[in-house]
């Protein structure tokens, strides 16, 4: 009877994002941030969509998150993302950019980090069920949607959810424990 309690602390929502999710980081080493950025990402399984070095932004492809029995991956951290995304069909795109700030110079080897996660929710179509036999098909597009599409046409969409803070802050912790270079010299 005490265990369903304590089961539910670790689901509790989120708090929403108030301002941008960046830290200055001193960085020596700026192809091997990039780098090391790269990794990072690819071990929550956030598979890299845009690189660009030369302005500093790395871009995840948009990757459906994981299952309550996916424990392996590390792209939804915490109870209620973890429960949200095996409830409903979520998917996470993660921005990182590194620039370098303007009230320091990019000698001192100071830039900007920051790191953005959009989170987002498939929505399909509610389909009219006609008949008892017509219930096979449902999950296909052969039957009519009650939006008045005809059976082929889909206005299936990913609604937005916002950013997603706790990702932001896990990546941006994993940036700066893993990314600081601190061997070669400063700069791009």
């Amino acid at each position: 009877m005490l265990s369903i309690p304590l089961l539910l602390v670790g689901c509790q929502a989120p708090e929403r994002a108030v301002g941008p999710t960046t830290e200055d980081v001193p960085i020596a080493d700026y192809e091997a941030f990039v780098d090391n950025a790269l990794t990072v990402l690819r071990e929550h399984d956030l598979q890299p969509e845009v690189i660009d070095r030369s302005i500093g932004l790395i871009r995840s492809e948009p990757t459906t998150s994981k299952q309550w029995f996916e424990f392996w991956r590390g792209d939804a951290p915490g109870g209620y993302q973890t429960l949200e995304s095996s409830l409903h069909t979520i998917r996470r795109t993660v921005t990182v950019t590194v620039a370098a700030p303007e009230t320091s110079s990019v000698s001192d080897g100071r830039y900007a980090v920051g790191v953005e996660v959009q989170k987002e929710r498939f929505s399909q179509a509610q389909r009219q069920v006609t008949t008892t036999s017509g219930a096979i098909g449902v999950y296909s597009r052969r039957l009519p949607a009650r939006s008045g599409l005809l059976p082929g046409q889909s206005n299936d969409v990913w609604v937005s959810l916002g950013r997603d803070v706790l990702l932001e802050r896990r990546l941006l912790a994993r940036l700066i424990e893993r990314g600081p270079v601190t061997s070669g010299a400063p700069g791009r």
